[in-house]
C-alpha cells in the first residue's frame, strides 16, 4: 500500500510551526539572558543630581581639593531657546518625547548596521540611555552593557519627566575643552550665556558632543562645520526650522573665543582617569571619585599666567599660535603642572618634533654602542645619500666639528652621518626604551632630524627626556597617582614601574652635552642661572618657506623636566618663533620660579664615566680622537669625558723607534714605520745623510752612496709634533 504524500499546505504549516517555536525559544532565551545580565543593575539617582555633592574631585600634592569635575553653573531648561533644545533632539533623539526611554526603531536600525559592518559601531541610544550610560556605566561596547543601559533608561523615565531628563542631560554632557554641561560649553566656545546662543551656535554644540576630540574646531574645523551643518539639515527635515532659517545659519560664520580659565591640567587628568578605569569622562564626573595628583597649585597658577603674558608672547610677532608648558617631577614621573591655550590633550596631539629628537634618536644610541664619543670629530659638509641631501638651518657648512659642538649648534649634517653609523632601524628600537613608538616607515635617515610619519606627542617627548635626567631609567609620565571611589577604597594606584632605556653612562654623556647646549648653544638664553641645566631646542620648518610650524625647548635639572611647545595648525609661525626664542624664554621663567628658594643639585658622574686627556694636535691635524700619553706638553692637552667601556687609542704610547736594515740590490736598505706629523733624520756612521717627513706608512730608504767593503752603522732620530726627539735602535750592515 502506498504512503500518502504530504500536501504543500501541511508542509508549510509544519515549517511555520517550527519557525515560530524557534523564534519563541530565541525570544525566551533572550529574556532569560536579559534578566540574568541586568538583575543587579540599579539606577544611581544621586549621580544624576545637579548639585556638586556627588561630583568627582581632583586633589593636589597636599591632598587638597583643587578642582570639582563638572561642578560649574547649571542652566534650567526653561532658560534655553527652543532652537537650542531642538538642535539636540533632532540630532540625538528625534522621538525623545514619544518613547519611554528606548527607541526600538532606532535600536533595530543600529543593530542592522552593526551586523552589516560586523562591528559594534552604532548604539542607537536615546537621550535617556546616554544620560544613564554617562553617569552609571562603563564605556565598553558590549551587549551586556547595552542591556543594562536599556533597563536603567526605562527606570529613569519612571522617575523623571521628559523635561527633567533633558535638563539633566544638557547639564552633564561633555562638550570637549574640559567643559561639562551647556553652561560651561557656551562660555568656553562663544563667551555667552546659553540663553543667548544663536541657531548656528546651538547646532555646533549639539554637533560636538558626538565626538569632542574629532569635532574640535581648533584642530578639525572643516569636520566640525560639516557636523554642525548636518544638525541644521536634520532640524529643517524635522520641521523645527524653516528653509530661510536653515540657509542663514549655514552661512553664518562661528566666532570661537575659547574663553575659559586654563584647565589643561584638570582635563588631562580626567581623560587619563577615564582611560585607566574604562569609563566615559561623564561617568568620571558623577562617580564621586577622588583623583589624586601631584599638582603643584602655585606653579600651575604661575604657568597659566605665564602662557598669556603679552610681554613674552605677543600676537603681532607670532600670529597667536598655540602654546603649552609642562613640568614633571623626575623623582616620581608625575606631571606637576601643565598649561596650554589649546584644548587638545598632550598625549593625543602628535606633531613633528624636529631637532628636539636628536639626543634620543641619534646621539644616545651612538654613544651607547661606542660609535662616537662626545668629542668625536665629524665633517659638516654638503652630502647626498641616495638622493637625501639635508642642509643645516643656517644654510651653511662648518667643516670639522665635534659631536658635542654639532649638538650644541643643532647641526643637521653631522646628525645624519651619525644616524647612518647607527642605522635608522636601530634608532627606532632604541627609542622604544624611551617610550616613543614609531612605525617601520620611519626607518630612514630623515628620522635623525625628527621627521616621522605620525609625529610624537608632548608627553612622549617629556617622558623620553625625563629618562635621561633619571640616568637612563624610564617611567611613563602620568598625571594620576591614585584613585579612590566614593567609599574611600583605592581602585587604582600608579606603581611608578621603571625600565632601563640606556646605561647611566650614556645618559650622563648626553646630559653633559646638553648642558653645553644651555651654556654655548641654541638654549644659551638660560645659560646664566648658575646650576646645571641640560637643554635641547627644536624647530620644524615649513618646506619652501622661511617660516615654521613648531618650536620646542626642553630643559632638565636633576629634579625636574620642563617642556615648552609653540605651534600653529593654520597660520605658519614667523621665522623669529623658533626653539631658541619663545619656548626657551618660557623655560627660563619656569626655572626661576621653580628654584627661587634654592638651586637644584648638579648632575653627578656615574662610576663608568672617566675623564681623560686627549691629544689636541692629532685632533686638529688628523681629525681623530686619541689619548695623550704622559709627558705630552700642556698646550696639546684637553680633558674630555668618556665611557670607560669605550676609550680611544693612545698615540705614541711608547717612544721606541725600530728600524730594520738589509742589503738590497747591492746597496744597504733601511725600513721603518713612520708617524704622521713627525720628521726623521737618517744617520750613517754618525753623519746625517737624509731627512724626510712621516706619512703614517712604512718608508723604505736605500743608501746608494754607501762605500763598499765597510761595516756601516745606521740609526734614525724622529722628532714628533711635540718637539720630542726619539732615537731608534742601531743597525749594522756589512756593505760587500
Amino acid at each position: 500500500m502506498k504512503k500518502q504524500q504530504k500536501t504543500p499546505i501541511k508542509l508549510f504549516f509544519k515549517i511555520t510551526i517550527c519557525s515560530f517555536l524557534c523564534l519563541l525559544c530565541l525570544v525566551f532565551g533572550f529574556f532569560i539572558y536579559y534578566f540574568a545580565v541586568t538583575s543587579g543593575t540599579k539606577l544611581n539617582v544621586s549621580a544624576l543630581s545637579l548639585n556638586t555633592e556627588n561630583n568627582s574631585l581632583i586633589l593636589n600634592e597636599n591632598g587638597d581639593n583643587a578642582f570639582i569635575i563638572g561642578g560649574g553653573k547649571k542652566t534650567k531648561l526653561k532658560e534655553l531657546s527652543p532652537h537650542t533644545i531642538n538642535a539636540f533632539i533632532s540630532i540625538e533623539d528625534k522621538r525623545f518625547y514619544s518613547h519611554h526611554g528606548v527607541d526600538y526603531f532606532r535600536t533595530a536600525g543600529a543593530m542592522f548596521n552593526n551586523l552589516k559592518s560586523l562591528k559594534l559601531k552604532e548604539g542607537g541610544s536615546t537621550i535617556s540611555q546616554q544620560l544613564v550610560k554617562n553617569t552609571s556605566l562603563s564605556r565598553e561596547k558590549t551587549l551586556s552593557r547595552k542591556l543594562k543601559e536599556i533597563k536603567l533608561a526605562k527606570e529613569l523615565e519612571k522617575i523623571f519627566s521628559k523635561n527633567e531628563i533633558l535638563e539633566l542631560y544638557l547639564n552633564s554632557i561633555y562638550f570637549g575643552g574640559g567643559c561639562y554641561g551647556i553652561t560651561e560649553a557656551s562660555s568656553y566656545y562663544f563667551s555667552k550665556e546659553p540663553k543667548n546662543l544663536s541657531l548656528s551656535e546651538s547646532a555646533f554644540l549639539a554637533a560636538v558632543i558626538n565626538a569632542p576630540a574629532l569635532y574640535n574646531p581648533q584642530t578639525n574645523l572643516e569636520l566640525a562645520t560639516k557636523r554642525k551643518n548636518l544638525v541644521l539639515s536634520e532640524m529643517k527635515k524635522d520641521g523645527r526650522i524653516t528653509e530661510e532659517e536653515y540657509k542663514k545659519a549655514i552661512i553664518q560664520p562661528l566666532e570661537f573665543t575659547y574663553f575659559k580659565p586654563n584647565n589643561a591640567f584638570y582635563k588631562t587628568a580626567i581623560a587619563e582617569a577615564a582611560n585607566l578605569l574604562n569609563l566615559t569622562e561623564n561617568s568620571i564626573a558623577s562617580a564621586g571619585l577622588k583623583l589624586h595628583t601631584n599638582l603643584n597649585t602655585t606653579l600651575q597658577n604661575y604657568l597659566d599666567e605665564l602662557i598669556k603674558n603679552e610681554n613674552i608672547f605677543d600676537g603681532k610677532n607670532n600670529n597667536n599660535p598655540f602654546a603649552s608648558i609642562m613640568v614633571l617631577d623626575n623623582n616620581n614621573s608625575c606631571v606637576i603642572a601643565y598649561s596650554s591655550n589649546n584644548n587638545v590633550l598632550p598625549a593625543s596631539i602628535k606633531r613633528q618634533s624636529g631637532s628636539v629628537l636628536k639626543p634620543l634618536a641619534v646621539y644616545a644610541p651612538a654613544l651607547e654602542s661606542g660609535k662616537i664619543y662626545p668629542s668625536s670629530i665629524l665633517l659638516d659638509e654638503e652630502i647626498n645619500i641616495n638622493g637625501y641631501a639635508p642642509e643645516n638651518a643656517d644654510g651653511k657648512y662648518h667643516g670639522f666639528v665635534s659631536a658635542r659642538k654639532a649638538l650644541e649648534k643643532s647641526l643637521n649634517v653631522p646628525a645624519v652621518k651619525i644616524m647612518e653609523m647607527v642605522s635608522p632601524q636601530k634608532s627606532i628600537e632604541f627609542l622604544k626604551g624611551f617610550g616613543i613608538n614609531l612605525n617601520e616607515e620611519d626607518a630612514n635617515l630623515s628620522l635623525s632630524l625628527g621627521a616621522t610619519k605620525n609625529g610624537i606627542s608632548e608627553l612622549e617627548l617629556a617622558g623620553g627626556y625625563m629618562a635621561l635626567a633619571n640616568y637612563g631609567k624610564y617611567c611613563s609620565p602620568h598625571f594620576i597617582t591614585k584613585i579612590e571611589d566614593k567609599n574611600g577604597k583605592i581602585i587604582y594606584e600608579n606603581k611608578n614601574i621603571k625600565t632601563t632605556a640606556c646605561t647611566k653612562e650614556t645618559a650622563f654623556q648626553v646630559l653633559d652635552m646638553l648642558c653645553g647646549v644651555t651654556t654655548n648653544g641654541t638654549a644659551k638664553r638660560i645659560g646664566d642661572l648658575g646650576y646645571n641645566v641640560a637643554s635641547k631646542t627644536g624647530t620644524v620648518g615649513l618646506k619652501n618657506t622661511s617660516k615654521n610650524s613648531d618650536a620646542y625647548s626642553i630643559s632638565l635639572t636633576t629634579s625636574h623636566t620642563i617642556l615648552s611647545h609653540v605651534y600653529s595648525s593654520e597660520k605658519p609661525l614667523n621665522k623669529s618663533v623658533n626653539g631658541s626664542t619663545y619656548p626657551t624664554i618660557f623655560n627660563k621663567f619656569v626655572l626661576k620660579e621653580l628654584y627661587k628658594n634654592g638651586a637644584p643639585n648638579n648632575f653627578s658622574s656615574p662610576e663608568g664615566i672617566v675623564r681623560k686627556n686627549i691629544d689636541t694636535f692629532i685632533e686638529a691635524n688628523e681629525h681623530k680622537i686619541v689619548l695623550a700619553p704622559i709627558g705630552t706638553p700642556q698646550r696639546f692637552i684637553r680633558e674630555e669625558l668618556f665611557n670607560s667601556s669605550f676609550l680611544p687609542p693612545e698615540t705614541f704610547a711608547n717612544n721606541s723607534l725600530e728600524i730594520k736594515g738589509v742589503i738590497d740590490s747591492g746597496s744597504p736598505t733601511i725600513s721603518l714605520k713612520t708617524n704622521n706629523n713627525s720628521t726623521y733624520k737618517l744617520y750613517r756612521n754618525g753623519e746625517e745623510i737624509n731627512r724626510f717627513a712621516g706619512n703614517g706608512e712604512i718608508v723604505v730608504l736605500e743608501d746608494f752612496a754607501a762605500k763598499h767593503g765597510n761595516i756601516l752603522d745606521y740609526f734614525i732620530i724622529e722628532t714628533n709634533y711635540r718637539g720630542e726627539q726619539i732615537l731608534s735602535n742601531s743597525v749594522k750592515i756589512f756593505c760587500i
